[in-house]
């Protein structure tokens, strides 16, 4: 969903986003963003009750659900029961210590398919309807999921990690 900036967007960058999830997309402005390809595409959180999984790592996890594939790894979308501040999954120690390769995100938004970066596209894996989930069990799954896959993880996530430092 793109949304336009309201006439006065507040200076403050959590307040503007606190005015961007009680607004409306303003859908008679979609076309001209599509047609300009100096513009990326978003999708917003919790418009519609919609939480998006973020991982930056290539899991590809097999999610009967709506996906699309990032530069660096996944966006998986569900529609909950209650939209929920978002959830960042971080490595504990090394390197990349504080770093989260997983988020859910409750509000803000993830780059679309349709966008690039850095030369990289965005694109769709699975064109379907989100699944539909209680919020607190897509929490707790991917809790579960990246506790029981850590070193899978941090391992896969160290690289890009490494590379995004100073």
């Amino acid at each position: 969903m793109i949304r336009r900036p309201p006439r006065s967007t507040p200076s403050n960058s959590s307040a503007a986003s606190d005015v961007y999830k009680r607004q409306e997309p303003i859908r008679e402005e979609h076309l001209k963003f599509f047609k300009n390809k100096k513009y990326n595409i978003g999708i917003m959180a919790g418009y519609h009750n919609l939480m998006i999984v973020d991982i930056d790592v290539r899991l590809n996890l097999n999610l009967n659900t709506l996906a699309d594939i990032t530069p660096r790894g996944n966006h998986y979308y569900f529609f909950v029961d209650k939209v929920v501040p978002g959830v960042a999954f971080k490595i504990t120690e090394g390197k990349c210590k504080g770093k989260s390769p997983i988020g859910i995100k409750g509000y803000g938004y993830v780059v679309a398919p349709g966008s690039t970066y850095k030369g990289k596209k965005y694109e769709w894996f699975k064109i379907m309807r989100p699944m539909r989930v209680k919020s607190d069990a897509l929490i707790e799954a991917f809790k579960r999921f990246f506790l029981e896959n850590y070193e899978r993880i941090k391992k896969k996530f160290e690289p890009y990690c490494l590379e995004n430092e100073g």
